[in-house]
């Protein structure tokens, strides 16, 4: 009946079903999505089903093998089961909407598996594919819940779904009705009303949750793109707002430089007037002193020697921050430079019971540098040495020469400076100690006045230091050809 009645209309459901499942297949290989490799698995099981059920097959492609119709019923119907429940699963994501029906859906989709298997099991097939038969229409049962779930959650895929398990219902019913021959046989049976029908509604289905997914993506586009224009907008504004602070920072940092420049000066000329006549008291120009008065008058000429030093730092410091400190480089004997700063510092050392040594390993170097400021560099280390130093310490200085470099190394036994206030010790007012209760006096400027002299001649200073086991300062200038 199924030859004689479905004639060539059979053959269009055929074609249909191929494009469906190379169609389903072109569209996985863009999107990658699961969907629809299982609903290409699902049409092309249909496909195998309709061809058994409905004589095309046995009439076109297997005319001499009657049997061969029956287990391709076996193998592909529970197959279509298992690539329908998946399909569902992927489709409306049943493991996020529900989890535990999730479950129910895997365990069943193994089952339908175990099913097909049995084709190649004489005496289980026909068995199985009873059982099958059973399933056919109690499979879909499990999706209707998940499905619900879906639409209620605003999930667009479960109305098709739905609409799709509406069709088997229907079909379903066509079968039973006509098989009661309540209702006669129509040309659309139920393999085809059912098959047909719901992988054309999936497919419609699979491709409105592509266009919800690119509108989605277009949203969240329009989205980023507003709020990379409002976050640019902010940030361009942020970014005039520092402008705008650091130009004020700038001009406060001129105004710094000035005050401290005037007032350096102010504060050294009254101390030239008192030191001058200082000098001279001590000189004897004016006459004998006791040495009580002698002590004073040396304690007054220290200190004030140590104040105009700390004046003259100032100046030499604004001078620098000010692109105003002009660089003298002359031909000099090095040597011999290191080695007046070694004889000069060594009255401050040996009152302290603190031994200090020069070693020249360069017999004599000439260099061309700006005395007076390099003088400067090495009587702050020299006196930082000093200072930081313990009773019956050591203070070794030497100079070297490595290719077109030399190297003015000063070691001390002192106290040492910590691990950790190594990067800061060359910031202008920075100290190791910084508490209000530290032992040692200073402003914090001469080991960055060092750092700016040394590298106004292209040199770089270097330091390693060890908590109670002193400090080692390495000054690293070029060697130009002398003029």
């Amino acid at each position: 009946n199924h030859v004689a009645f479905d004639s060539a209309l059979l053959g269009i459901i055929v074609g249909v079903f191929l494009f469906i499942f190379v169609y389903n297949l072109f569209i996985y290989s863009s999107v990658r999505d699961p969907s629809y490799i299982y609903l290409s698995l699902m049409t092309l099981c249909g496909l195998a089903t309709h061809l058994s059920g409905s004589g095309i097959g046995f009439q076109f492609i297997w005319p001499t093998n009657p049997i061969m119709g029956f287990q391709v019923l076996y193998l592909f119907l529970p197959l279509s089961f298992m690539f329908f429940l998946l399909f569902c699963r992927s489709f409306i994501e049943i493991p996020k909407v529900t989890p535990k029906f999730d479950k129910i859906i895997v365990a069943l989709s193994i089952l339908f598996l175990i099913f097909a298997l049995t084709v190649f099991i004489p005496g289980l097939n026909q068995k199985f594919f009873l059982m099958s038969l059973v399933f056919e229409h109690l499979y879909y049962w499990p999706i209707i819940f998940p499905a619900a779930l879906a639409m209620k959650n605003g999930n667009r895929a479960g109305l098709f779904l739905m609409i799709g398990i509406s069709l088997h219902l229907l079909s379903s019913m066509e079968w039973f009705l006509s098989n009661l021959d309540i209702i006669p046989y129509q040309l659309m049976n139920y393999l085809q009303l059912k098959g047909v029908s719901f992988l054309l509604i999936m497919t419609l289905g699979l491709a409105d949750k592509i266009n919800v997914m690119k509108k989605s993506l277009s949203d969240l586009n329009i989205n980023l793109e507003a709020k990379v224009t409002a976050r640019t907008e902010e940030l361009f504004k942020k970014t005039e707002e520092l402008s705008t602070a650091n130009i004020k920072l700038t001009e406060l940092d001129k105004i710094k430089t000035r005050f401290f420049t005037n007032v350096s000066h102010e504060l050294r000329t009254p101390l030239t007037l008192v030191l001058a006549p200082l000098n001279s008291f001590l000189k004897g120009d004016y006459g004998k002193i006791s040495k009580a008065n002698l002590y004073i008058f040396e304690s007054m000429k220290r200190n004030g020697d140590r104040l105009l030093k700390l004046i003259n730092d100032l100046l030499d410091f604004s001078k620098i921050e000010a692109d105003g400190m002009v660089v003298d480089k002359r031909q000099c004997n090095f040597t011999d430079l290191l080695s007046d700063c070694v004889s000069n510092a060594e009255t401050g050392a040996s009152s302290q019971g603190i031994q200090i040594s020069f070693e020249d390993k360069t017999d004599g170097l000439m260099m061309l540098l700006d005395p007076e400021l390099m003088e400067k560099a090495v009587y702050n280390l020299l006196g930082n040495a000093i200072k930081f130093n313990k009773p019956g310490g050591s203070i070794r200085v030497s100079l070297s020469q490595r290719e077109e470099e030399c190297y003015i190394s000063i070691t001390d036994s002192g106290i040492g400076i910590p691990g950790d206030k190594l990067e800061s010790i060359f910031d202008r007012f920075g100290q190791a100690d910084t508490s209000i209760t530290r032992k040692y006096e200073g402003t914090g400027i001469g080991l960055a006045l060092v750092k700016e002299i040394v590298q106004l001649h292209d040199g770089h200073i270097q330091v390693e230091s060890n908590l109670d086991q002193g400090t080692k300062f390495v000054i690293v200038l070029p060697i130009y050809p002398l003029a």
